[in-house]
């Protein structure tokens, strides 16, 4: 099972549905939700996201974005029309989130995710100190 087939199935959509272009609120509330957890929690990338849900990395961005907003959002000073849409997105998140995180293809993939991000990470800094380096040494030979 795919992690699309397993949201698919949280979120009682039909198979093969989530990755179409529909606006339904169900579909976006999942997409949303994927998109969050495979960014906060699995190290994801925007763009690895956006491959896996067959969308631009910019909609991922915008996805995580309203969750983010949407969590933040405290329960005891929100409008009371909106407050029970607030809390239960809250609670299918947690669900979600538990759900996804207890998949152990996710697991390995995470890990591969972890260990790739960590290695761009360390060329970046060596190369920002291999960058640096350089540019004392130009300063001590304009010196000499």
């Amino acid at each position: 099972m795919n992690i699309i087939e397993i949201t698919e199935s949280f979120f009682d959509l039909p198979q093969n549905t989530l990755n179409t272009k529909t606006r339904k609120r169900p579909y976006i509330v999942a997409r949303q939700m994927l998109s969050s957890v495979l960014y906060q929690e699995c190290m994801y990338t925007y763009t690895m996201i956006a491959r896996i849900q067959d969308r631009h990395h910019a909609t991922i961005m915008h996805h995580v974005g309203n969750h983010l907003n949407t969590m933040s959002i405290k329960t005891d000073e929100t409008n009371a029309e909106y407050l029970e849409d607030v809390i239960d997105y809250k609670i299918k998140y947690k669900d979600f989130k538990a759900h996804i995180l207890n998949h152990e293809e996710l697991v390995k993939v995470t890990a591969h995710n972890f260990v790739q991000r960590y290695n761009d990470l360390v060329s970046a800094h060596k190369k920002e100190l291999f960058l640096k380096l350089i540019n004392d040494t130009n300063g001590l030979t304009e010196m000499v």
